[in-house]
């Protein structure tokens, strides 16, 4: 790895990346509030839910972690459920929304090389 790759790694997530994602991610989530999310939204926040698994763990910070992995449950449970895709019960959206408000809040702040090994994971994960 060059100098050069190493002080890329390093760099912030930015602003603008983190509300662009956000608001595709926000997008897909409101789709499946009024149930009509289809699969390629509910793989889209899946695939985000894991990325901020893997990015508060490896940032040690539990308190996140936990948020983010019951918004993670609170998703699959969802999608499993006969009828519509991701039918969100009231107390799954609440987790939802929280889960994804801090790692909303935390991705202008992470390392570009954090970031990217946790789309790598996801991309494992989602196979």
């Amino acid at each position: 790895m060059t100098p050069f790759e190493l002080i890329a790694l390093k760099q912030r997530v930015g602003r603008e990346y983190a509300d662009e994602a956000e608001l595709f991610v926000l997008i897909h989530f409101d789709a499946a509030h009024r149930k009509v999310l289809g699969p390629i939204g509910y793989n889209f926040i899946s695939r985000h839910l894991v990325i901020a698994q893997y990015v508060f763990a490896k940032l040690r910070q539990p308190a996140l972690l936990d948020l983010v992995r019951v918004a993670g449950i609170a998703w699959q449970r969802a999608g499993g459920r006969p009828g519509e895709l991701a039918s969100l019960t009231t107390a799954e959206y609440a987790a939802m929304r929280a889960g994804l408000r801090v790692y909303f809040r935390a991705l202008h702040k992470i390392e570009v090389g954090t970031y990217r090994q946790g789309c790598n994971v996801a991309d494992q994960v989602m196979k």
